[in-house]
């Protein structure tokens, strides 16, 4: 399960880099990869249940759709949310 995990999230930042050199110019699609780059290291620095409520954002599901998978309550994923978020802003400060 691992294995597929890290895959998925190479071809994420693989689709990622395209996208940016099409959009931005050299300079603005550095500035975006070290952003992309520096925010995924911010989620894997947080605790484990924030971290897999934010990857099931970023994939689309809906907070409903992440409590039944998860088997907990609505408001038990929204909390674990917005602690995710008040964490990665103290994390990406730098960029903020």
């Amino acid at each position: 399960m691992d294995y597929f995990r890290s895959t998925n999230n190479k071809k994420t930042v693989e689709i990622n880099e395209n996208l940016i050199a099409d959009t931005f110019s050299p300079e603005e699609a550095l500035h975006q990869l070290k952003l992309d780059e520096a925010l995924q290291n911010a989620i894997e620095q947080l605790p484990p249940d924030q971290q897999e409520i934010v990857r099931l954002r970023m994939e689309g599901l809906a907070f409903k759709e992440i409590a039944e998978q998860k088997q907990i309550s609505i408001n038990t994923a929204l909390g674990r949310m917005h602690y995710a978020v008040q964490n990665l802003r103290k994390l990406l400060s730098d960029y903020l």
